[in-house]
């Protein structure tokens, strides 16, 4: 089998989808698959498993060269390299994509329906835009969880019949494992501007309303003293947009130390993981949360939100909390702290849960998708 993939999302630093993307690629690869690479510019940050595979790539410098590059060069490309199948990995198609070959699209999340106001105005208007009509050209729809597939089928009925469920994984279950954590770190810690006396808190993810920070510090801000006192919030991402302003206002209110790495690699975030003494995702809507599964691999018991995918991926290795109850935050992370039991029992029910995921399974979900479509519609 011929698997072209919309691989953009791997030309600059990786966040949730470029993960993801990199590490089915990765899986299909191991299974045999012939992959060809479609990017608007070079792709520079594949690991050396992947860096001989076949990749075709524009040399786009803006915005809006890279999106005349997508419209008008891709389809092309696509008619010309006798595919079996297309991954659109990121929601989207070419508005005019051919059908020589099966079109397969990824659906993460539906962010832009169910929780709007948490975008860029750029990124919703693009997914409005774009996704409908992505939807209808797709002949198979890959959901990434069961609480995506339902809320796709609950936005458009005629496409249950197209739709699948294919989990991720860990990301350090992919190729990212060939960054263990790095042993320097580990031994010093101060590296990211961290105090080494104190535990740490740690949350990930791109500073944006969706991941819901300002709250975090909220709560964080109710702890009771003591707590504030032995304790660090390490905020692992990058710039995003919105809310950054008040997040930045609410940090000097509190008294507990709280550092903002920025945009850190894989064998960072390992070691940061490694550092952990609790892990806090309470964002108010994900796809999937691949995040979860990286800190339950690393035996930090987790907090999560009880919202869209993010119970289905943590299990039975989570507290939940209502997002939007600053207090119900708190009191939890303060539950957590003060419980070693509990975070024992977090731990290895994580460690458990974990063991649900592989992207090795999700390449052969991925393939069952392909044939079952080819058995239907092509035999």
């Amino acid at each position: 089998m011929h698997i072209g993939v919309d691989a953009r999302s791997l030309s600059h630093k990786l966040t949730g989808i470029g993960s993801y993307c990199r590490c089915l690629i990765g899986a299909l690869r191991e299974k045999g698959v012939k992959l060809t690479l479609f990017s608007h510019k070079k792709i520079d940050i594949l690991p050396k498993e992947l860096q001989n595979l076949s990749v075709v790539s524009g040399n786009t410098q803006s915005m809006f060269e890279g999106l005349m590059w997508y419209e008008t060069e891709l389809p092309k490309h696509l008619l010309n390299a006798n595919l079996d199948v297309f991954w659109g990995a990121g929601h989207r198609f070419p508005i005019r994509i051919p059908s020589s070959q099966i079109n397969a699209l990824t659906i993460h999340d539906l962010t832009w329906r169910k929780a709007p106001r948490t975008m860029a105005f750029k990124n919703f208007a693009a997914e409005a835009l774009y996704m409908p009509n992505s939807l209808r050209k797709a002949d198979i729809i890959l959901a990434t969880s069961i609480s995506t597939a339902s809320q796709l089928v609950h936005y458009k009925k005629n496409l249950e019949y197209k739709v699948a469920v294919i989990h991720g994984s860990s990301s350090l279950e992919g190729f990212e494992s060939r960054f263990p954590p790095d042993p320097v770190k580990l031994k010093t810690r101060g590296s990211w501007g961290d105090n080494p006396q104190k535990k740490i808190i740690l949350a990930v993810g791109t500073i944006e309303p969706r991941k819901n920070l300002l709250r975090l510090l909220r709560a964080i801000a109710n702890l009771p003293s003591r707590l504030q006192e032995d304790y660090q919030l390490i905020i692992a991402g990058g710039s995003g947009w919105g809310s950054q302003r008040e997040i930045f206002e609410v940090k000097k209110t509190i008294s507990m130390e709280i550092v903002f790495t920025d945009f850190v690699d894989q064998s960072d975030l390992n070691s940061l993981y490694n550092l952990s003494s609790v892990f806090v995702f309470p964002s108010l809507y994900e796809g999937f949360g691949i995040p979860i599964l990286e800190a339950q691999e690393h035996s930090v018991p987790v907090i999560t939100s009880n919202t869209s995918s993010m119970p289905e991926v943590a299990g039975s290795g989570a507290l939940l909390v209502n997002p939007y109850d600053v207090s119900d935050i708190t009191k939890n992370i303060e539950r957590l702290l003060k419980s070693d039991s509990l975070q024992k029992k977090l731990i290895q029910n994580g460690l458990k849960n974990r063991e649900r995921y592989s992207w090795s399974r999700t390449a052969d979900l991925f393939l069952t998708s392909v044939e079952k479509y080819q058995n239907r519609y092509l035999l």
